[in-house]
């Protein structure tokens, strides 16, 4: 900037204050109030003072309205809160004091109490459906061996009736074949007694099996239901995080671990980079060492010229790469370093670790869902938000409306997505184009992930793609993607299809290899890993109110959708 454009903004800058001075003092005449601190009568400049009075703080005529909003904050006030409190309720209610050290100690040692107790429920609960388990089995085992046990007595007792007395029944063989009776009535009488004894055994152990449960059962009446204790949890959780000065700083030191995680992924990739192109310079030195040995020069040329000196300078490439991403890996430490400050690593680990558990922020749940909004708006993607149905529409009506010649660069994710957001109720329409379709086209893995689908790779682009087709239930719809596509399929009457929304006349079609091939772009490569394949069930998405909350991004006003003449099948 040339020093006149500066100087020019400086005094624009100048008067433009110049003129809101005046105008400031032209509103005190007005009102008869030009003395200056609490006095002065701006309407809201008056609120500051208005609540130091309240909570009883001296004010000094000299004061400004920033100085009475500073002396506020140690009552818990602050500017942007009490303004917006007072502009949707029309009052301020009174605030409750920060809470001392002390106190927030008190609270962190709550929370440490309830999880220690809520973890010894959990065991309790562990035992108890281990002893009754035990109990029961004791039971059921103590009545086999009775049924046992009796049912070999009555066959000992009918071989007595049959003979008349124990005496008489026969010890030799009936007949060619057969077992002689007497030995068969002492194996009877064998058994009985066997079988009575186990019972006996067993239930000995019942009274203590039943004593250890009952205690285990009393020790847990002492502790409130499930319930209860998550709720007990959760309140002193939100106390404390509500409360202690390190949530922010928590809350700060996330975001920059989270805006650091991608850079500390590439590091860990240059570096093993590095490692893998120094094996192969050793490699081809060690070739060209062995060459020369042979005493041909020729072939140890060749290492050094090709392999070895194209290897060399990957190494310095990736070298470079590794300081760069160090260098900044490194700011990232200092970043949240600063963030964590001179916080008590006993009590930020504690803040810390409730925030990641709940995955809690002070203004809320923070999930991964959340993230990609936020990615979202930073990219400056619209929202539009997604209109509940008063009648869901039939899947005819869907598809008419949603279907149509792609003029986008290919929308067919982020279609599908909105196919399920209108199953489950909400009007979401498509090809908006641009950073929203590039958002859902790239991170499709990543949401599928989020929502409990399966996602693999392989060079075998057909094997992944018919493992999960194979998987596909007749009567239900999923997300499916593959090589370059992705849309709905079904199976109908026991054959696979898939739905093509990208064309004017869009509908279901059969899904074979073919169609894999020509449709989905799926291919065989001989490089590991290189090809996809995604699989959700439809329910799964319908049902996440996360998901259809991000759909949000998607939906586009019907007069600006990017569809019909010159637009195609992508």
């Amino acid at each position: 900037m040339v020093k006149s454009e500066a100087k020019a903004i400086a005094d624009y800058r100048r008067r433009r204050i110049q003129r809101l001075r005046a105008r400031y003092d032209a509103d005190d005449d007005d009102n008869g109030n030009n003395t200056g601190g609490p006095s002065r009568g701006h309407g809201n400049t008056k609120l500051p003072f208005g609540l130091c009075q309240r909570e009883g703080i001296k004010v000094d005529p000299k004061w400004t309205p920033s100085d009475a909003w500073n002396a506020l904050e140690g009552k818990g006030y602050s500017a942007k809160d009490t303004y917006k409190e007072l502009k949707e309720t029309g009052k301020v209610s009174p605030k409750a004091p920060k809470k001392t050290p002390a106190e927030i100690k008190k609270m962190g040692k709550t929370v440490s109490d309830l999880k220690k107790a809520m973890k010894k429920r959990d065991k309790l609960e562990k035992d108890s459906a281990a002893a009754n388990s035990k109990l029961s089995e004791a039971i059921r085992s103590k009545e086999r061996y009775e049924s046992a046990s009796a049912k070999y007595k009555k066959l000992a007792d009918d071989l007595v009736e049959k003979y008349g007395s124990e005496e008489n029944i026969p010890s030799k063989r009936e007949g060619e074949y057969g077992y002689p009776p007497y030995a068969s009535y002492q194996l009877y009488r064998d058994n009985e007694r066997s079988y009575a004894k186990d019972a006996e055994d067993i239930e000995k152990t019942i009274p203590e099996l039943t004593k250890k449960k009952e205690d285990l059962d009393q020790q847990l009446s002492d502790y409130p239901s499930k319930d209860e204790h998550k709720k007990q949890y959760d309140q002193a959780v939100d106390e404390l995080l509500s409360n202690s000065p390190y949530t922010k700083r928590v809350r700060d030191f996330r975001a920059i671990e989270e805006e650091s995680e991608d850079t500390r992924n590439i590091l860990a990739e240059a570096q093993r980079k590095v490692e893998q192109t120094k094996s192969h310079i050793e490699f081809y030195e060690r070739m060209a060492r062995v060459a020369r040995s042979k005493g041909d020069e020729e072939t140890a040329k060749f290492y050094e010229g090709n392999g070895l000196a194209t290897n060399k300078k990957l190494l310095a490439a990736n070298e470079s790469y590794v300081a760069l991403f160090s260098k900044q890996v490194a700011e990232y430490d200092r970043r949240m370093n600063e963030a964590k400050g001179d916080a008590a690593d006993k009590d930020w680990k504690q803040i810390y670790e409730l925030s990641v558990d709940r995955d809690t922020v002070q203004d809320g749940p923070y999930t991964e869902f959340k993230r990609m909004a936020d990615s979202l708006t930073k990219g400056k993607v619209k929202y539009l938000n997604p209109v509940k149905y008063v009648n869901t529409p039939a899947d005819e009506k869907i598809i008419k409306d949603l279907c149509g010649a792609d003029k986008t660069s290919g929308s067919c994710a982020s279609l599908a997505f909105a196919y399920f957001a209108n199953k489950s109720g909400y009007k979401v329409l498509d090809f908006r184009g641009g950073a929203s379709r590039r958002f859902f086209s790239w991170n499709c893995g990543d949401v599928l992930r989020k929502l409990g689908g399966s996602v693999t790779h392989d060079s075998d682009g057909f094997k992944i793609a018919n493992d999960h087709l194979s998987k596909v239930e007749e009567g239900k719809e999923y997300y499916f993607a593959a090589g370059k596509h992705a849309a709905v399929v079904r199976k109908k009457n026991g054959k696979l299809e898939f739905l093509e929304l990208q064309d004017r006349d869009g509908g279901w079609s059969e899904l074979n290899d073919s169609v894999l091939k020509s449709r989905f772009k799926v291919k065989r490569t001989s490089r590991r890993d290189s090809e996809y394949s995604y699989l959700i069930e439809g329910g799964k998405i319908s049902e996440s109110q996360e998901m259809i909350s991000l759909m949000g991004y998607i939906n586009t006003a019907s007069d600006k959708q990017k569809k019909g003449a010159g637009g195609g099948i992508k």
